[in-house]
């Protein structure tokens, strides 16, 4: 299980406005990894969630910003490495590519300015234990 939420968020602007974009996310999937008995043990993640994404416009006159939320299945695909650090405790660093459905995209009049959702792209650093 994985959440993710209260990060930095993006802003995208131009001469007609800027937008906020901010996303929280939860997924629940699988790990899999190979060479328990390694000290270091490659790994491979599969998850699928809910993605959150809010957007915050705000226009230059005579413009009218808005703010937008959106709901969307996430699916999520990792690869990386965990580091047996002591007894049952690790530490793993993982590469993520995630893809949403439905996009969120970003307009400013009836431009396309930014998307988000495919794919999102991410790098995690995880401490855990083994229980």
């Amino acid at each position: 299980l994985t959440l993710a939420g209260l990060g930095t968020r993006a802003t995208v602007s131009d001469d007609e406005g800027r937008a906020r974009v901010s996303q929280d996310f939860g997924v629940l999937g699988a790990r899999f990894r190979w060479r328990a008995e390694h000290r270091v043990q490659p790994v491979l993640m599969l998850a699928m969630g809910g993605l959150r994404t809010t957007v915050r416009g705000s226009a230059e006159g005579p413009g009218v910003g808005h703010t937008e939320t959106r709901w969307g299945l996430l699916w999520d695909g990792g690869v990386g490495a965990a580091w047996r650090i002591y007894g049952p405790w690790y530490a793993t660093v993982t590469a993520h590519v995630q893809w949403a459905e439905p996009s969120v995209s970003v307009y400013f009049v009836d431009r396309l300015v930014a998307s988000t959702g495919r794919p999102n792209l991410m790098l995690s650093l995880t401490l855990g234990a083994w229980l």
